[in-house]
């Protein structure tokens, strides 16, 4: 669990050095308390067990756990405010999940540092009127909207998951400027990336990618970065396929008999496969 020389326990430690990430997820756990608490006052319980799912899923595990790697990796003040903070966070998710998964919660939380003999007799989660902040959430989403960028960018140009890239970031925004240099060791990080230069007069390079972020336009050189002609063969190809599958598609979907006779699910799948083609059609004809 990463907690080599690890102290203390999974009670918060309101004096740690934290990072932006560790606010951000704070934040995201206070908020998600607030609407799991509503939602079972409410008797929505589906509700809360999906924003206890989303939040430990897609944020605690798919940004914050990636976020602290390179921390965990270094001794010092950093490695003991993650160590805490992703304690923390996993025994309040822990404690909001106990009402509809107890086993599992109670075997888990019994091999974590803690106060109290049971998950069961301890207090459930409630919301911190000044535990969340607003400000830090915007800061990382945008950092997080950037990095998914960059990944998209380096997926649909097929290129090496582990090359590191270059990327430019134009913005007219002065704050949204400011905060994205602030925070660019996390971008460079889980991006994978060499040099990221930020700012208001960003020149597009010839043979370049690009994305459209909101108020950002996000540039990946890629002189050098891989073989034209190569990629251009396979885009092709790949072109061809999808509009194979679509023609077959089309076909079995204006079929009088295959719309009487399927179930609803198959029908709403073949619909949903048919868009997404249709969208990854699009994408790769931009490209060629």
């Amino acid at each position: 669990m990463n907690l080599e020389g690890y102290e203390g326990t999974c009670q918060l430690d309101e004096q740690a050095d934290r990072s932006i990430a560790d606010q951000w997820i704070l934040s995201r756990l206070n908020n998600s308390t607030r609407e799991v608490n509503q939602a079972l006052e409410d008797f929505k319980f589906n509700d809360a067990t999906l924003i206890v799912y989303k939040f430990i899923w897609n944020e605690y595990c798919d940004w914050y756990i990636e976020f602290s790697k390179s921390r965990l990796a270094v001794e010092g003040p950093g490695k003991k405010a993650a160590q805490n903070v992703l304690l923390h966070v996993l025994e309040v998710s822990l404690k909001l999940l106990h009402p509809f998964m107890p086993f599992i919660t109670e075997e888990i939380w019994q091999k974590l540092p803690k106060n109290g003999d049971s998950i069961v007799v301890s207090a459930f989660p409630e919301f911190r009127v000044d535990g969340s902040d607003t400000k830090v959430e915007e800061a990382m989403g945008k950092v997080m909207e950037v990095i998914t960028g960059v990944r998209n960018i380096r997926g649909e140009m097929n290129l090496n998951p582990g090359l590191k890239l270059n990327a430019l970031i134009k913005t007219r925004h002065a704050d949204l400027e400011a905060t994205l240099k602030k925070h660019a060791g996390f971008i460079r990080e889980m991006a994978r990336m060499d040099q990221l230069t930020i700012g208001p007069d960003i020149e597009k390079p010839e043979v370049s990618a690009s994305s459209v972020l909101g108020e950002i336009d996000l540039i990946i050189p890629l002189e050098g970065m891989m073989n034209f002609e190569e990629e251009k063969n396979r885009v092709e190809k790949e072109l061809k396929k999808i509009a194979k599958d679509l023609i077959f598609l089309n076909k079995k979907l204006s079929n009088p008999n295959f719309v009487k006779k399927a179930p609803a699910e198959v029908i709403e799948k073949d619909e949903k496969r048919k868009t997404v083609l249709s969208e990854k059609q699009a994408k790769l004809e931009t490209h060629l």
